[in-house]
Order: structure tokens, then C-alpha cells, then sequence
């Protein structure tokens, strides 16, 4: 089920990624339609899609990222900041103590 996820998440964001391209490249008004109405829900959902890259290892994922520019820079900002906080680590068994 995970796989069939990943793969329909995968093509919603081809899709929007076509659009994006063609609009930022070519200047196509309607894949500029597109792309204003559905950046705030994308980008919404591309922070947790990235989180999980490792389960799903989906390379339009970073391409969005990449091609969205501007709009994608508080998205990076939050994925950074969350990578770099410490994490807090598990308390140590009685039995793994020196005494």
C-alpha cells in the first residue's frame, strides 16, 4: 500500500511539476492557472513528502523543490532547522550504567 502511495503522490506532483516548468519556461498561461491554484496545497504537503524520502526515494519531490524557487525557501528553512535540532536521546537501561 505504501508503494501505491508514493506512486499516486508522485503523480500529482508530475503533474505539477509539467506545469510549473512550462509556465516559468514558456510562459503558458494555462499551466500559470495551474500553478496558482494548487502552490499553497503543495507546498503544504511537499514539507511531509520530503520527510519521508527515504521510504520512497521519489526524485520529482527535489525537483519540485528545486523549480519552486522563492516559494520553496520557508519549506527548506523548516526541513534545515528540523534536521538540526538535537534529538533528545533515550535514557540509558540500569544495566548499561557504570557504577
Amino acid at each position: 500500500m505504501r508503494e501505491s502511495v508514493a506512486d499516486t503522490l508522485e503523480t500529482v506532483a508530475n503533474r505539477y511539476y509539467y506545469h510549473l516548468v512550462a509556465s516559468r519556461m514558456h510562459g503558458d498561461p494555462e499551466s500559470r492557472r495551474f500553478v496558482d491554484e494548487n502552490r499553497g496545497p503543495m507546498m503544504e504537503s511537499l514539507g511531509p513528502i520530503l520527510r519521508a524520502f527515504p521510504n520512497h526515494a521519489k526524485r520529482v519531490f527535489l525537483d519540485l523543490l528545486i523549480e519552486s524557487g522563492e516559494d520553496a525557501f520557508p519549506l527548506v528553512a523548516d526541513l534545515v532547522q528540523t534536521r538540526s535540532d538535537p534529538r533528545p536521546t533515550p535514557p540509558s537501561s540500569t544495566r548499561s550504567r557504570r557504577r
